[in-house]
């Protein structure tokens, strides 16, 4: 079974997260970008970020995962910003996709299986 890590400082979004994906994929979650970084030793084979968070931001996070030898997963942007701003900024980290929340169950189901394809 595939694992993927959830990165989100919201618990109740971590929550939705997890009852949207867990009958396909076993999950772990970090609720801020250190524990996520923590976490990468269990070979997730999905990273879901969120790019807003206090601490250790989305993107701070992305490009620590950037400096290392192998990118340990490919990874899909969560967020609320503006779809042309994420598009742009989905390019520049080197997302494997991106959602733009509100999002369905569905629309997160499609993007995970085309991205793990």
């Amino acid at each position: 079974m595939k694992t993927i890590l959830i990165l989100d400082d919201d618990e109740v979004v971590r929550k939705v997260l997890r009852a949207m994906i867990e009958q396909g994929y076993r999950t772990l979650e970090a609720s801020e970008g250190a524990e996520a970084l923590r976490l990468l030793g269990a070979r997730p084979d999905l990273i879901l970020v969120d790019l807003t968070m206090p601490g250790m931001s989305g993107i701070e996070f992305v490009e620590a995962l950037r400096t290392q030898a192998e990118m340990p997963a490919p990874f899909i942007i969560l967020t609320g910003t503006d779809r042309e701003e994420i598009e742009k900024l989905s390019e520049a980290l080197g997302a494997s996709s991106f959602l733009q929340k509100p999002f369905s169950r569905d629309e997160l189901l499609e993007k995970i299986e085309s991205v793990l394809k």
